[in-house]
């Protein structure tokens, strides 16, 4: 999304409050929607006609076409959406889950290995069996979690 479109959804939800809160609650409900989705490639298992239904849909907010738009003294192509409500910011979102979809069972969405944490990602590592979302993160605090298990708290005079 270019700076002047997050500047021309940012007005909309000056102009139009209701709208933006509806498009809110369709953007949580796309948010569970794709979650099942990596959840299900994740495991491997089918997708749900449901579930893609709703990513299509979504996509469909953001339905538009090239155009050229002035750029300094020349022109350059982009996208411009037919849609003139908040809905259109949810498109991209569900292209990437389409993306994901399309590539079914060879795609390597992994949960991330930390119970408490509700990120998925993309194993690309050289051996797929990479366990958390960040190892700055994630794998940091339960590397640590499990020393402490190991070793226990030591006290220090």
């Amino acid at each position: 999304m270019s700076r002047d479109e997050g500047a021309g959804l940012r007005a909309m939800g000056e102009r139009d409050a209701h709208a933006c809160a509806a498009a809110f609650e369709r953007a949580l409900e796309l948010r569970t929607t794709v979650r099942a989705m990596l959840d299900a490639l994740a495991a491997r298992r089918p997708l749900q006609a449901d579930w893609v239904a709703a990513v299509n849909q979504a996509m469909g907010w953001g339905t538009g076409a090239s155009r050229l738009v002035r750029q300094g003294r020349g022109w350059r192509l982009a996208f411009a959406s037919t849609l003139g409500e908040p809905l259109r910011a949810l498109a991209p979102i569900a292209r990437s889950a389409a993306d994901l979809a399309a590539q079914g069972r060879a795609v390597a969405v992994r949960k991330c290995a930390n119970p408490r944490c509700v990120l998925y990602f993309r194993d690309t590592s050289r051996t797929r069996r990479r366990r958390w979302c960040s190892m700055a993160v994630c794998g940091n605090r339960m590397k640590v979690a499990a020393h402490t298990r190991r070793h226990g708290r030591r006290r220090y005079a």
